[in-house]
């Protein structure tokens, strides 16, 4: 029997941008460091993906759907060593992280002096209304 993770008080979580760049290491790894702002969000934009998916599929969200594509889609086209990254990702959010209720968005700002800034957002998934409206 496996035991459901008590719920947590987003409020005292680690900030989105320190939670998403600890979740994304396993990738960040295998780049330069540090890595340019471009690299930087790619790594994101596929943290975000692995981070937020899990959450859309237990809520059975519309967005299931096209995240699950997306992500299959990529790691059709990705070398073993990165799917396998993903893989130890994807299972780290349902164990690790799995007590973290936010979704995540991020996005990587370069500042005028030249250094990039990782600003990311948090949310809670609407959940669906009493007639299944999102």
């Amino acid at each position: 029997m496996t035991k459901k993770p008590k719920p947590v008080d987003p409020s005292k979580l680690p900030s989105m941008s320190a939670t998403l760049l600890a979740f994304a290491k396993p990738l960040l790894d295998h780049v330069e460091d540090p890595p340019t702002a471009k690299t930087l969000q790619g790594i994101l934009n596929i943290a975000v993906v692995v981070w937020n998916l899990p959450l859309y599929e237990k809520a059975r969200h519309a967005n299931a759907a096209t995240f699950r594509a997306g992500l299959d889609s990529a790691l059709a086209t990705m070398p073993v060593q990165a799917k396998a990254t993903i893989a130890a990702m994807s299972q780290a959010r349902v164990t690790t992280y799995a007590a973290d209720p936010r979704m995540a968005f991020a996005e990587v700002v370069t500042e005028p002096s030249g250094k990039a800034e990782v600003r990311a957002t948090a949310f809670l998934l609407d959940r669906p209304g009493p007639r299944g409206q999102a």
